[in-house]
């Protein structure tokens, strides 16, 4: 079996007005999804991300500073104090997988995986927990398989 998400059906005689509404209403659709962000306390500023705007996400921490997160985008990496957990609910909802204790993935940049790590499309490789392995194949397939259904 399989899950069907319709956006729109034409009836024949086929007009391109109908095709047309069709086209506008997928890419509204679309453009509603990109538009999804998260809210950074940086310091006292705030910044605005777009969830599509994030490769990948990092807990760094060390004996000297308190815990912080990594944002990384392509242009940039972005610094909060906080911990994964605190993201971790939020952006798994938002095709979002977490392959290690320390890392979630954006599972639209992926561009290979095995059970041992993740490729992005930037050739970035990200090591995936011997202990979620199964579990992390699993979920990276289902996810990209219902991110690119939606799509359709």
């Amino acid at each position: 079996s399989f899950s069907v998400q319709p956006t729109d059906y034409i009836l024949k005689p086929l007009e391109y007005e109908d095709i047309d509404k069709c086209m506008i209403e997928l890419l509204r659709k679309i453009e509603l999804d990109n538009q999804k962000r998260v809210i950074l306390n940086i310091g006292h500023t705030s910044r605005i991300l777009r969830f599509n705007e994030i490769l990948y996400v990092q807990a760094v921490t060390s004996m000297n500073t308190h815990s912080k997160i990594v944002f990384f985008t392509e242009n940039e990496q972005i610094k909060v104090n906080g911990k994964l957990a605190d993201f971790e609910k939020t952006l798994c909802r938002h095709n979002f997988v977490q392959i290690h204790r320390s890392t979630i993935v954006n599972c639209s940049y992926i561009k290979q995986f095995d059970s041992e790590k993740v490729v992005l499309h930037n050739d970035v490789s990200l090591k995936i927990s011997r202990r979620k392995s199964k579990e992390v194949k699993a979920l990276i397939t289902k996810v990209i398989t219902k991110y690119y259904a939606e799509l359709l």
